[in-house]
């Protein structure tokens, strides 16, 4: 595993090198990097003119990193995706992320699942700056537990931006949630390439409808992994697999407790049967 000192190298190359154009990735994910490796790149003039990804996540970053973070996103004027998942991170760093974001950022993909606490001001602070982004199109949220301001929050997002992917699995949105949300893209034109719901607790009464939502979202990668489903359930998803608008092209379903009539009846489905 590499540590700060790694950074601290590469920084020194990128100082020495001649070449300032081109764009720069970045990706230290599940290393031992700290907050002192954010450092070295807000220091370097080379890196912050031209990094347009940075993947930090499984890196013990903590709260020490908030002004970094800060400075990393309104130096980096290329920055457009940036992962932070699994960093130990909480509210004060995230707000820090909110409050450097602005109409003129070029960030379209934000990772940020799995860090906690994360309160819910902070994040409808954050969600209102992101649905003020002209680019921003993939959001995930993976293991953070969503209040319902919050899912009202993504909704507006949903319906303010272009978006291509939303990861919320085990935030525990819920089949109410989900349906709101889903009802939210279907008024968009765009096409959602990603949207993971996996561990999310979909159970009926509103499973059927947030299904029928489905069916109208230009779909291709739908994760429901997790989620117990009943026969009524997979029923549904049946329904949503003849239904000819839906575009999935990837179907997700493990530890879903299907059991032998729903798998028959979803294979079924597939292929074209009644």
């Amino acid at each position: 595993m590499l540590g700060n000192q790694t950074i601290e190298r590469l920084q020194q190359i990128f100082s020495s090198s001649s070449q300032t154009y081109g764009g720069l990735t970045l990706d230290l994910h599940c290393n031992r990097f700290g907050p002192t490796a954010l450092f070295q790149i807000c220091e370097c003039a080379v890196m912050t003119n031209r990094l347009e990804v940075l993947n930090l996540s499984g890196n013990r970053l903590t709260d020490a990193c908030g002004s970094y973070l800060f400075t990393v996103l309104q130096k980096c004027k290329a920055l457009y995706s940036l992962n932070v998942e699994q960093c130990s991170i909480t509210s004060r760093t995230v707000q820090k992320m909110a409050d450097a974001l602005h109409e003129g950022s070029a960030l379209s993909h934000l990772s940020l699942g799995n860090n906690n606490p994360i309160s819910g001001n902070t994040m409808l602070s954050l969600l209102s700056k992101l649905a003020s982004l002209k680019r921003f199109s993939e959001l995930s949220l993976t293991g953070i537990k969503l209040s319902k301001l919050m899912v009202d929050k993504l909704c507006v997002l949903a319906q303010s931006s272009c978006l291509s992917g939303f990861l919320l699995g085990g935030t525990y949105i819920g089949s109410g949630g989900a349906t709101k949300l889903t009802e939210a893209l279907s008024c968009a034109s765009q096409e959602l390439l990603r949207l993971d719901l996996s561990n999310c607790g979909l159970t009926t009464p509103d499973f059927s409808q947030l299904c029928t939502n489905l069916s109208q979202i230009n779909i291709v990668d739908l994760n429901l992994g997790g989620n117990s489903f009943t026969l009524e359930e997979c029923d549904a998803i049946r329904a949503l697999l003849s239904n000819p608008q839906c575009s999935l092209r990837s179907l997700t379903l493990d530890r879903c407790n299907l059991g032998l009539a729903g798998t028959v009846g979803i294979i079924q489905a597939l292929a074209g049967e009644e």
